[in-house]
């Protein structure tokens, strides 16, 4: 296995189901995708290379490391539940030998303002980075759900030496179409869970 995309989902069926969906566009057959949905209330789209978890924590990053610890590829991309994959975000697959970490881009379509500047002052997200499993697999994940960890753990792989190849190619497309962001405590804005 090459690559494992790891999705949290939490009270959110019909932004998981475009997650999903855009996940299986074009899937390759070294390719899994586990989703971990604490609220039980996904429909399960049926593929050989889904895998479904229901197990709550009590933050992000206990979900994170259970979806990390049931990964079989040499290659771990987080994918939030409120974000989608570009059409083309398979390519990627071409620059997985010899590098650590794919650094790639990502388009925001923020709908709130307070997220969108503590996201620019972050610089990175997450879904921005595609990493080998082995390195992550060394990190002590801190136990809660803020933004700021996303910055610890590529910092955190750095440190270790990781080869990073920086692509100009957008990943994925970052919304705040959930409303309740669990990284983004902070936000008082809210915009449902469909």
């Amino acid at each position: 296995m090459k690559l494992s995309i790891l999705i949290p989902t939490h009270k959110r069926p019909g932004l998981f189901n475009r997650c999903l969906l855009s996940a299986l566009k074009r899937i390759p057959k070294d390719v899994e995708i586990l989703v971990n949905n604490d609220s039980n209330d996904i429909y399960e789209v049926q593929h050989d290379q889904v895998k479904y978890f229901y197990n709550q924590f009590d933050n992000l990053s206990g979900v994170y490391k259970s979806l990390l610890s049931n990964a079989k590829g040499e290659f771990i991309y987080y994918l939030e539940d409120d974000d989608y994959l570009t059409d083309s975000f398979y390519e990627v697959m071409n620059y997985l030998n010899g590098y650590d970490i794919i650094h790639g881009l990502y388009y925001p379509s923020w709908n709130d303002n307070w997220i969108a500047k503590c996201a620019k002052d972050e610089v990175l997200q997450l879904g921005q980075f595609i990493m080998k499993r082995e390195l992550v697999n060394q990190w002590e994940y801190p136990e809660d759900s803020h933004i700021h960890n996303d910055r610890k753990l590529i910092e955190f792989l750095l440190s270790k030496g990781a080869r990073k190849l920086l692509l100009h190619k957008v990943l994925y497309i970052q919304t705040t179409d959930g409303g309740d962001n669990i990284s983004f405590p902070e936000s008082t804005n809210y915009y449902g869970t469909t």
